[in-house]
């Protein structure tokens, strides 16, 4: 039974997350190009990191991580019902250990701009940098003429 339950709650992460892709992570990515630094602030928040390079731009680092336990730990006992002779012997297995597992997922996405304020560069890696095509409209520049 609960291999039953964790196998649908992997179907169904796999359902939401299907549409969710690199490619419209690069559109999010994209409309911001030409943007002002402080309206991607307005909408990303503030960095987690900024730093100088050495053109004299500027680069705001976002980043996202996340640990997501998909199968917890857990071990199936069972038990056996032998009848013999009339009498009947119940015994208790220790059952089929399951190690569960935790994976780690990471975006770290930089937005360089120049002395204007203008983003002139974006940039990203990590294995979580993906998007739906709600989240390109929830991250996406508004100002950006995006199509769906």
């Amino acid at each position: 039974m609960k291999i039953l339950k964790i196998s649908l709650i992997i179907i169904i992460i796999s359902t939401l997350s299907a549409c969710a892709t690199t490619q419209n992570y690069q559109r999010i990515m994209s409309s911001w190009h030409g943007a002002n630094i402080n309206k991607l602030v307005d909408s990303w928040g503030y960095p987690k990191k900024q730093f100088k390079i050495a053109n004299g731009n500027r680069v705001y680092m976002y980043r996202r991580k996340y640990k997501n336990t998909v199968a917890p730990t857990h071990t199936d006992p069972y038990i056996t019902k032998e009848k013999h002779d009339g009498t009947e012997t119940t015994t208790y297995h220790p059952g089929t250990y399951t190690p569960g597992y935790t994976t780690v997922e990471i975006c770290t996405t930089w937005f360089e701009f120049n002395r204007h304020n203008i983003i002139v560069r974006t940039r990203f890696a990590g294995n979580d940098c993906v998007a739906t095509k709600y989240d390109i409209k929830k991250k996406g520049n508004p100002d950006y003429l995006m199509e769906p």
